[in-house]
């Protein structure tokens, strides 16, 4: 439907609204929300074979390209007013996807799917087209929308980085095959339905899930690498490997180590809410725990940097077993990055002083090596041997009285000396002197 305007055409650009956007919002006569099926009118901005755009009253840029430029008007040129199909609220540049194809039917056309709808029967569609945004399918004559959150986990496009293009080719692969799928939506205003295979697949799952149960070890293939794991598909169902699950080792890169149609055994280790969690690493022995066997608490090793971290530093005493240094723990000088005194490929010395077998931790300590060291020497200075004048007799006579280093006789006063038998004034005088110069 053309409707010629008078106006001066307008050349490559939208016309402007003479209204700002906040009083747009104002106006209730607006619609800012464009959803499928609904039918708007525009002003043509440019049209060629291939491409129309359409300014939408000011507020956005409608475009028309390939099959939905079927049935468009003649003869289009800017300032021209068309009437047509919101096929998509949104691209990937911002624009409403138009159609001028012809309307779906409507009446009866629906009337054999409000039965189905109801009951919540199950029916077979053929994919007819892709978008980004899911599959358009036919059921008969009526044509309806599979949105990609509404595909299986089998179907899912999982495709690493969400790369647009990518998920478009992979759900153009669906076009001409036929899915079993649920009604979930019918809008006769908008003449919409939408349909869901993942509803479709919800009772046939829970048959098939009774068939399994935790520790159980199944035989899969891999249908999905992303960066928080692999997705397994098996015996017509799915479930998800962790990437804390794949191996006992660290799991450097996932997409270099996995891909989809590789295949794998793996254990169940949970169910829940229809979903299924496997693991890799459960199905093999844990060769941290026979390699800790040989080291116990206050065991000192010697280990290299592998790691290093705001936090501390990540030892290797041998391979495939790290410790972790804290930062507090490097050294007695308070540091603000363990980077400012290790480098990676430092080889050095540390104690044990922490043992998690279960959560695969141990802790190390620097200073706990020079600690002992610099006590024992204390210990030794704070001797009461080490006032040579004093007789080996004075020296037990002292300690008896509970004054067994030069610490406690330098806190003493003269009278408390006097008390001990043995000790008058002058020699007490001596001995606290003494003891005050060793402290």
């Amino acid at each position: 439907m053309i409707i010629k305007n008078k106006k001066k055409p307008i050349k490559n650009k939208p016309v402007k609204s003479g209204k700002k956007f906040a009083e747009l919002l104002k106006d209730k006569k607006v619609d800012l929300i464009f959803r499928r099926g609904n039918e708007v009118t525009g002003e043509v901005i440019t049209s060629s074979k291939n491409k129309i755009l359409v300014d939408l009253k000011g507020i956005a840029t409608g475009i028309v390209i390939g099959r939905e430029l079927l049935n468009a008007p003649t003869d289009l040129k800017p300032g021209d007013k068309i009437k047509a199909t919101v096929y998509d609220a949104e691209d990937e540049d911002g624009n409403v996807v138009l159609s001028f194809r012809a309307k779906r039917e409507d009446g009866g056309g629906f009337s054999g799917f409000d039965s189905s709808f109801e009951k919540g029967k199950s029916i077979k569609v053929k994919v007819t087209e892709a978008n980004r945004g899911g599959l358009l399918v036919s059921a008969g004559k009526v044509t309806g929308f599979l949105p990609v959150s509404q595909l299986s986990p089998k179907h899912y496009p999982r495709v690493e980085g969400g790369d647009k293009e990518k998920i478009l080719s992979k759900l153009k692969e669906f076009i001409g095959n036929e899915l079993e799928v649920k009604i979930i939506n019918i809008n006769k205003d908008n003449k919409d339905i939408i349909f869901s295979e993942r509803a479709a697949r919800i009772e046939t799952d829970k048959e098939k899930l009774t068939s399994i149960k935790v520790n159980d070890v199944v035989e899969g293939e891999v249908s999905g690498v992303v960066n928080f794991g692999l997705f397994i598909h098996f015996d017509d169902l799915e479930g998800l490997i962790h990437i804390s699950e794949v191996s006992w080792d660290r799991v450097e890169d996932i997409n270099r180590d996995y891909h989809v149609g590789d295949k794998v055994k793996a254990k169940v280790i949970e169910i829940a809410d229809g979903r299924i969690s496997l693991s890799i690493k459960q199905t093999q022995k844990d060769p941290w725990m026979e390699k800790i066997k040989k080291y116990k608490l206050g065991d000192k090793i010697t280990g290299t940097v592998k790691r290093l971290t705001p936090f501390g530093a990540f030892i290797e005493l041998e391979n495939g077993l790290e410790g972790l240094i804290h930062i507090s723990e490097i050294s007695d000088d308070r540091i603000s990055d363990p980077s400012d005194i290790l480098k990676l490929g430092d080889e050095l010395k540390a104690k044990i002083i922490s043992m998690e077998p279960e959560e695969h931790k141990i802790g190390l300590s620097v200073k706990a090596l020079t600690k002992k060291k610099k006590e024992t020497k204390k210990e030794k200075s704070n001797s009461l041997e080490n006032i040579k004048t004093l007789s080996g007799k004075t020296i037990k006579k002292l300690k008896l009285a509970g004054f067994d280093s030069l610490k406690k006789i330098s806190k003493a006063e003269v009278s408390d000396l006097k008390e001990i038998e043995g000790i008058g004034e002058a020699k007490a005088k001596k001995i606290l002197s003494i003891a005050k110069k060793a402290k």
